[in-house]
């Protein structure tokens, strides 16, 4: 026995010995992986950017998760010491220049895949099959094919009058003697207007936010305000991200918010679902995908790809999506219009004359300082202000200087090799001042056209190219249609109805409405974007 313990005590040694080298060659790879990404034999080498960022993902990782989503903040910092191409990361250029945002996400004919590291942002349930953190372009392109024509220009003005009934019933609820004198986060309005006008137009149905409920809250702001405080912590790490995916089955342990999440994803949509496909009348979207009625050209989209449970996670992400950020841009231009006396002015001059009753879409979209206020406000709040990033597979992208052309000297294009992470971000395209003037001023009037005299004769739709607020390519944001539909109605209906009769509490600053950093959404110092009024 003795002997058998000698034996095993001469293995202990060996045993370490070998876990200790396999440790070292472990960390001396690395080492090697790490001075290669910084080393001039990289792809990338060419492009200028700050070494601690070349190396991998820690420093992105410190800014976006450890520092609450100023990774954004960062870049800027990046740009203005380096130009408008830099390298943010080991695999990944950023761009912040707008007129180079139709070769980044390209047209239909061009591939445009997503980044595994930017889908890894949601991960629970179903909610990783959703075409939104979908990454081949061939699978996103089948997935989001069906969806595409309820989200038409066509089909949102089917459904206009839904969207005007339910903004009425919103500002009857607001200008109610009972809510008189008391100061409220209009916000929070916005939000059970923004669900309900979603849920309506893709299930048939509403939430009953507006109409069924007394108060502004409970809305879908809980459940996103959830989702989006825990990203940066999920993109991160891997064992964040795990976690998220057992969540579901141990939520009981966690508390209240996660739980309501996982009860969003798991219980409340699928069960909306389920009712509205069985409501054989419901022609809305969702109810249709799942009962099976595509057009031809959908038909090659998998059986499996429409079924319930991919279906929920799909809807999840689009419902809650489609509410908060729509509801953010509403809240900022309400704070605008309160603030600023010529705004208010300019606006009830240009709506003069209209019937609140009687408020169209197309109609509103004549208005030019309407138009005008609506592109400044989304300037600002952009529905996503998280970098956008694509990988173009089969072809290297050519940057060439603003200014520049192939030829030019002064103006040398930059190539970027294909097979690699480039990213543009609204934030930094959005307060360029060479094509923004004084960016951090909120001024509608930068969107008027004027004759010599001064008058008014349109809106500025050149500038407008350089606005990518709801992205370009073939992943732009699908629910483009209805949001501006939301947009136009509810600000008229706020500006003919409410604004005559309210003003902003005495807490407001415009640091409420301005951006601070994000977490995939608009942040200010104090968080979610809040605009708190008091109706008299």
């Amino acid at each position: 026995m003795g002997g058998i313990l000698i034996h095993l005590g001469d293995a202990v040694p060996t045993v370490t010995m070998a876990v200790a080298y396999i440790a070292a060659t472990l960390v001396f790879y690395q080492l090697l992986v790490w001075a290669y990404h910084i080393s001039p034999f990289h792809p990338l080498a060419h492009i200028p950017g700050p070494k601690i960022a070349r190396v991998g993902r820690l420093y992105e990782a410190y800014w976006d998760w450890l520092r609450d989503g100023r990774y954004m903040n960062k870049i800027a910092e990046m740009h203005a010491q380096y130009g408008p191409i830099v390298r943010i990361s080991y695999d990944e250029v950023h761009c912040n220049d707008p007129n180079f945002a139709n070769t980044l996400f390209g047209n239909q004919n061009q591939v445009r895949d997503k980044p595994q590291h930017m889908c890894n942002i949601i991960v629970s349930g179903a909610l990783p099959y959703s075409t939104i953190v979908t990454g081949p372009q061939g699978l996103h392109r089948a997935r989001r094919a069906p969806m595409s024509r309820f989200f038409s220009r066509a089909q949102v003005f089917r459904f206009e009058e839904e969207v005007h009934r339910l903004a009425s019933v919103l500002v009857d609820k607001m200008l109610l003697s009972e809510r008189r004198g008391k100061s409220f986060d209009v916000r929070d309005a916005f939000n059970c207007f923004t669900a309900d006008v979603v849920f309506l137009h893709a299930l048939g149905k509403p939430l009953g936010f507006v109409e069924m409920q007394e108060a502004w809250t409970p809305n879908l702001a809980t459940w996103t305000e959830m989702m989006t405080d825990m990203v940066y912590l999920i993109k991160h790490n891997a064992w964040a991200r795990w976690a998220a995916i057992v969540t579901p089955k141990l939520a009981g342990f966690f508390n209240a918010n996660v739980k309501a999440v996982n009860e969003l994803i798991n219980v409340t949509i699928p069960a909306l679902l389920k009712s509205a496909a069985d409501d054989v009348e419901n022609d809305r979207m969702f109810p249709t995908l799942l009962r099976g009625g595509m057009d031809s050209k959908s038909k090659v989209v998998p059986g499996a790809e429409m079924d319930m449970f991919r279906l929920g996670g799909e809807a999840t992400v689009l419902l809650t999506a489609g509410t908060e950020t729509t509801s953010a841009a509403l809240a900022i231009i309400t704070y605008h219009i309160l603030a600023r006396p010529e705004v208010k002015a300019a606006l009830a001059a240009d709506l003069a004359g209209l019937d609140p009753t009687e408020l169209k879409w197309t109609e509103l979209e004549r208005r030019p300082y309407l138009w005008a206020l609506i592109h400044e406000a989304l300037r600002h709040s952009p529905p996503i202000a998280a970098r956008s990033s694509r990988i173009a597979p089969l072809e290297d992208l050519v940057y060439i200087p603003r200014g520049g052309d192939k030829s030019a000297d002064v103006a040398k294009p930059l190539i970027i090799p294909r097979g690699f992470t480039v990213a543009m971000s609204t934030i930094t395209c959005h307060y360029d001042p060479e094509i923004f003037p004084d960016p951090a001023v909120f001024r509608p009037e930068r969107w008027l056209v004027r004759d010599s005299d001064g008058k008014v004769i349109g809106n500025n739709e050149e500038l407008k190219k350089s606005l990518i607020t709801f992205g370009k390519g073939s992943r732009a944001c699908i629910g483009e249609n209805l949001a501006m539909c939301e947009l136009f109605i509810m600000t008229a209906m706020m500006a003919l109805c409410v604004v005559p009769r309210a003003r902003l509490d005495d807490r407001m600053t415009d640091d409420y409405v301005t951006y601070d950093h994000e977490k995939l959404t608009l942040q200010t110092i104090y968080g979610n974007v809040a605009t708190h009024i008091v109706v008299s």
